[in-house]
């Protein structure tokens, strides 16, 4: 499993937690938005960010990409 890929697992085990949502609707969510493909494009730069503004950066672009 690649370092992008590993990121994107913890990031969507994170944000269903402090969401109270499923690890499924979260990453429907994320694939829905394209915030999958931003997470894994922009893991490299994105795993710098701490948790809570990690969170607000996704929740910011799928707010932005929600169709």
């Amino acid at each position: 499993m690649s370092k992008s890929m590993r990121f994107m697992a913890f990031f969507i085990e994170q944000y269903s937690g402090i969401k109270q949502m499923s690890g499924k609707d979260v990453y429907n969510l994320f694939k829905e938005t394209g915030a999958l493909t931003y997470i894994y494009e922009c893991a490299e730069a994105l795993h710098t960010l701490g948790l809570p503004y990690l969170i607000e950066d996704v929740d910011e672009y799928i707010e932005t990409h929600n169709s």
